[in-house]
């Protein structure tokens, strides 16, 4: 009886302290709302970004040229003042709706579950199934570094992508490529042509 008498006021502090925490958390937002998080942007949706109407500027998004050697840089908007995180699903989704038309690295669509950045490090939680069969170490590369090229190269807040395969790390991305850890851009890969038209 007295043990427990003896934790009383540090049970009340404990517990004020809580409380306090708690407002605070939801004075700042509170848990994120999933409802907000476009999750599908396969290459055949059609829904329109996150944030729409503001100022746009424009990035580069790196997809492999015709002959499939090399990236090339070509042109996409994203909304200036959305947060990071939304201005890197609508770099993706514009990377998806490319690739669509082009070389097809991603032929069965890319379907993003989540994106957020964390410090540096863009996550990215990609459903399985995108992989091509049959895809081989140069093609998994340029896919594999067509997503980091464009988010790490994009936003000056991001410096690494991590790839989550259904929410979970995965060795590689289809078999040759390790994605373990978060991943830096390699620019030697990026052809010196520039943007393409």
């Amino acid at each position: 009886m007295k043990r427990f008498a003896a934790l009383s006021p540090y049970t009340g502090w404990l517990v004020a302290l809580i409380f306090a925490l708690l407002a605070a958390w939801f004075a700042l937002g509170g848990p994120v709302d999933m409802d907000t998080i476009p999750a599908d942007f396969s290459t055949a949706s059609t829904r329109a970004p996150t944030f729409t109407g503001g100022e746009q500027r424009q990035i580069n998004i790196y997809l492999p040229g015709d002959d499939g050697a090399a990236l090339i840089a070509r042109p996409a908007n994203v909304t200036a003042d959305a947060p990071v995180a939304d201005q890197a699903r609508e770099a993706l989704a514009a990377l998806a709706a490319l690739d669509a038309q082009g070389p097809g690295l991603f032929p069965d669509g890319l379907t993003i579950h989540e994106l957020f950045v964390y410090d540096d490090v863009a996550v990215i939680n990609l459903k399985e199934g995108f992989q091509r069969s049959g895809m081989g170490a140069w093609t998994e590369l340029l896919a594999v570094m067509s997503l980091v090229n464009t988010l790490a190269l994009g936003f000056d807040e991001i410096e690494k992508a991590q790839i989550l395969i259904d929410g979970k790390p995965a060795q590689t991305f289809a078999g040759h490529v390790w994605i373990e850890r978060p991943l830096s851009p390699d620019t030697s890969l990026i052809t010196a042509g520039g943007a393409a038209p």
